[in-house]
């Protein structure tokens, strides 16, 4: 009986748990999506399967519109107790793949330096 607690407890640790905001529209037909993954066991397993979720959602959302996926902006943020990635995509057409003809989603900078020296 404890061993299968202990079971229980190992496969909750390895496997972790995922979150996710669920896919948002920013503009048209270009969205963003975020999934976070906590108990892993080690940072890179977390960002692994964070991107990898992340990157097959927005797939799946984009195919079964009958578009293709083009990734815009990826972030990441990853701790010891868990990882973060963000997804900006746009579903295309195969005419506007093939043609180039797509827009571009360009995020506002977190941080602006600006230098005010006016010699």
């Amino acid at each position: 009986m404890i061993m299968k607690y202990i079971y229980l407890l190992f496969f909750i640790a390895f496997f972790g748990c995922a979150t996710t905001t669920g896919i948002q529209q920013l503009a048209p037909n270009t969205y963003t999506l975020s999934i976070g993954v906590s108990g892993m066991g080690s940072i890179s397993a977390n960002d692994t399967k964070a991107k990898r979720d992340a990157l097959s959602q927005a797939s799946d959302y984009c195919v079964g519109r009958g578009r293709q996926i083009l990734v815009q902006n990826t972030r990441m943020n990853s701790t010891y107790s868990g990882s973060t990635s963000e997804l900006i995509f746009e579903c295309i057409t195969d005419k506007q793949a093939d043609e180039n003809s797509f827009t571009r989603y360009s995020r506002q900078p977190d941080l602006v330096i600006e230098n005010r020296n006016t010699k």
